[in-house]
């Protein structure tokens, strides 16, 4: 385990370095991810954040390091990269900023794969409500 390497939130001896790959379910597919592909799309997306400068909610931060936690779940600091449920884009990451019993409002960035890269289709808040 590595001690005090943890991401904002996990316990001192979180080790996020756990898994060196993991399967995301997108719409037609099983899509394999290593920590280097990971780390890939954690650069398009600074890369795409630097020169487009989109607009983002003020509390939310760039990616961080790019790392596969235990559970398989890639996260990159507190961006949590999953499936979009779409063909096109395929992938999203998540950034939550505001939740409790009745909201969840996140910062997504979309990405689709295009002729072997990855690249950035879109960036949107997202808001879902419970309904009780």
């Amino acid at each position: 385990m590595l001690i005090g390497m943890a991401a904002p939130g996990m316990p001192e001896d979180y080790d996020p370095n756990c898994l060196e790959k993991t399967t995301i379910q997108v719409a037609n597919r099983d899509l394999v991810i290593t920590r280097q592909d990971a780390e890939r799309i954690r650069l398009t997306v600074e890369k795409y954040l630097a020169e487009k400068k989109p607009k983002l909610e003020p509390s939310v931060t760039g990616p961080g390091p790019a790392f596969i936690d235990c559970e398989g779940t890639v996260r990159m600091g507190a961006w949590i990269l999953g499936s979009a449920f779409s063909d096109k884009p395929e992938l999203k990451m998540s950034y939550r900023i505001r939740t409790n019993d009745l909201i969840l409002v996140q910062q997504v960035i979309e990405l689709a794969q295009v002729a072997g890269q990855w690249k950035v289709t879109g960036v949107d808040v997202e808001t879902y409500h419970s309904f009780r």
